[in-house]
């Protein structure tokens, strides 16, 4: 699975911009001199910015403990954010990757289902879930996701997997 770096880096613009970016009743924690508010760019990161920055370093790194304790953090503290709940997916099917472990896969599948709950048009998510869904033996569920991902991007370098995967679901179906 990828790590949409920059599709994250711009969400957390987005959604740590002013209250009405995160979900209904949830400011995001922010300091009055945060860059997203127009204050120095030096100044401290907001908390569950900083958790998910965290998260990824440790995904990254492969220490899915921490990855996914510091992707809890950051999701307690803004669950509307889509870029959060991905990147606490992508931990947790790494972790069913490791382990094969289907209570990881369930976790994993809600939090991708989390993002894409939050932000429909999120489709690092929707890839992911597909990805995982495909390692699962899920195939129709893949499909579905990987659907998702091809109408947000139809021209996804993953375009020709996706439509085989696709393809085999239809298949299966008749």
């Amino acid at each position: 699975m990828r790590s949409p770096l920059l599709a994250a880096a711009a969400a957390l613009l987005l959604w740590g911009c002013k209250p009405s970016c995160g979900s209904p009743g949830t400011a995001p924690a922010t300091s009055p001199s945060s860059p997203s508010q127009g204050g120095n760019p030096s100044a401290p990161v907001p908390d569950a910015i900083q958790a998910l920055r965290d998260a990824d370093a440790a995904l990254q790194a492969g220490k899915l403990d921490e990855a996914i304790a510091r992707g809890e953090t950051a999701s307690a503290a803004m669950p509307g954010n889509p870029v959060i709940w991905n990147v606490l997916g992508r931990a947790h099917a790494a972790r069913f990757a490791q382990t094969r472990d289907g209570d990881e896969a369930k976790k994993a599948r809600e939090a991708f289902t989390r993002a894409t709950t939050a932000s429909p048009d999120f489709w690092p998510a929707y890839q992911n879930l597909g990805e995982l869904e495909e390692k699962t033996g899920r195939l129709q569920e893949a499909a579905d996701a990987y659907r998702q991902v091809l109408k947000a991007q139809p021209n996804h370098p993953d375009k020709a997997k996706f439509e085989a995967v696709i393809g085999r679901a239809q298949a299966g179906k008749q």
